[in-house]
């Protein structure tokens, strides 16, 4: 996912960045950790020593939680939630202490 932001981050503005830093090196960067993931995820029960059913769920843990947390910021924006780190709702000694 860095690997993408890097590359659509420096598609817009280069920043007198050559090719290399540019597109090469996240796309070299993006392979090898994607080689990695496909090596641990078909031998996950080497990693996990274990071959229960929950051991072998916990890899889409990731992908969930992920999903979640791509989600939830949207809908509470959608909401009229306001994301911040406002002080509102803290105690006074909390307020003091956060600045």
């Amino acid at each position: 996912m860095l690997c993408v932001a890097v590359m659509y981050f420096f598609g817009r503005d280069h920043r007198g960045e050559n090719w290399w830093v540019r597109l090469a090196a996240p796309l070299i960067a993006g392979a090898g950790f994607a080689t990695v993931i496909v090596f641990l995820l078909k031998n996950w029960s080497v990693q996990t020593g274990s071959t229960t059913w929950f051991a072998n769920c916990l890899p889409w843990l990731v992908p969930v939680l992920a999903v979640i947390g791509f989600l939830l910021p949207g809908r509470a924006e959608r909401h009229g939630k306001q994301l911040s780190n406002s002080a509102e709702g803290l105690s006074e000694d909390s307020k003091a202490e956060a600045r």
